[in-house]
């Protein structure tokens, strides 16, 4: 049984088995933006959400947006004084890969308003790894003393992304008026 989300107003969680997948085909077939595709996937929590930009965005630009709201919520999660630095398309916790993150768009022009956006996360939560020293490039959170589950992230990062969405647009707003 899949435990409950507790999502920020315009967020709605959906299981998937390929989150990323069909985020992408969802979106495609005009899915409603902020759903958010997930799956639990071997020790692993990967969640999808669909976006609808109002303006032109690179892909750097919400990837950025995307690593932010990941540091943040990782960061309100993680026990005190643990490091967590964002490292373009992926999070260092304690100085090791634990999550990476990527942007899909749909076809179009550069410089043009797309017509949705999947900005995925793929965060390892609980690995299990026999040796968890054999590869000390990359981490999961439970071995840096996380208790979060992967859908307490995917919540935490949801609020996180909805507050940097929000500042951009706002941001964005004032540029245009100006």
């Amino acid at each position: 049984m899949v435990p409950s989300v507790a999502l920020p107003p315009g967020f709605i969680a959906v299981g998937a088995a390929d989150p990323i997948g069909t985020a992408v085909a969802q979106a495609a077939a005009g899915a409603d933006p902020g759903s958010v595709f997930h799956a639990e996937i071997a020790g692993r929590c990967v969640f999808a959400v669909v976006l609808a930009p109002e303006f032109p965005i690179e892909d750097a630009a919400v990837r950025s947006l995307g690593a932010q709201a990941l540091h943040d919520a990782l960061a309100g999660l993680a026990p005190v004084g643990l490091p967590i630095l964002i490292m373009d398309d992926h999070v260092n916790v304690n100085g090791a890969v634990a999550a990476t993150l990527g942007v899909r768009r749909a076809p179009g022009a550069k410089g043009a308003v797309p017509d949705w956006l999947v900005l995925w996360v793929d965060v390892a939560i609980d690995l299990q790894d026999a040796d968890p020293g054999l590869n000390p490039l990359s981490t999961c959170l439970a071995e840096e003393g996380f208790t979060a589950s992967g859908i307490e992230v995917m919540a935490t990062f949801c609020r996180h992304l909805l507050a940097g969405v929000d500042a951009w647009s706002d941001a964005h707003d004032r540029r245009r008026a100006a």
